[in-house]
């Protein structure tokens, strides 16, 4: 009988040192979680998109994330050409390479670098270049500018109805003709891509 009480200590003793395992456990857990910030890394600039093109005077959107820095705000430049209006770049009126500096608020000496190539204008050509359409008559035309999307548009002198054409290049006439009206189309003009994301 004298045994019982030592056994019944050992039992006990047996969950009260699971129980502290757990919290131990628990308390060098967790140090996963929390703030972004690291106190043992330097600050880095990253920028995007990286490497990219841009026509003449065309823009691109540029986005930078400042890593471990409660301050994120970059300072923007461009060395080559080219202006900024806050984070868009506007190209320069000349073709060739630009580098885009992102340079970190927070610590001056940290900044991420990206090249963009300004592309010359590219010359449009139609066709068919000339053609007599029919009143109420179509006519697919095709417009060869280097890859460049372009704007479609069609004239008549003198206030007349120059009919339609959509941005797919299909034309349809207008219904009525009259001897001196005579449709015009003018040459696509070449729009500048949406900005980069």
């Amino acid at each position: 009988m004298s045994s019982l009480p030592w056994m019944h200590r050992r039992l006990l003793s047996l969950p009260i040192l699971s129980i502290a395992l757990v919290v131990l456990m628990i308390g060098c857990g967790g140090g996963n979680g929390g703030s972004h910030i690291n106190p043992g890394t330097s600050i880095s600039v990253a920028v995007f998109p990286g490497t990219t093109t841009a026509p003449i005077n065309g823009n691109v959107v540029f986005t930078a994330t400042v890593y471990n820095a409660s301050n994120t705000a970059v300072n923007w430049t461009a060395t080559g050409g080219g202006t900024f209006a806050g984070n868009i770049l506007t190209a320069p009126a000349m073709p060739g390479p630009i580098t885009i500096t992102a340079t970190s608020q927070a610590d001056t000496t940290k900044s991420a670098t990206v090249t963009v190539t300004v592309t010359a204008a590219q010359p449009v050509s139609v066709s068919p270049s000339a053609v007599a359409v029919p009143a109420g008559g179509m006519q697919q035309f095709q417009a060869s500018s280097g890859g460049q999307p372009v704007t479609w548009s069609a004239v008549a002198p003198a206030g007349g109805d120059p009919g339609h054409i959509d941005q797919s290049g299909n034309y349809i006439a207008h219904r009525f003709h009259r001897p001196a009206e005579q449709s015009q189309f003018l040459p696509p003009v070449r729009r500048a891509p949406a900005p980069q994301m």
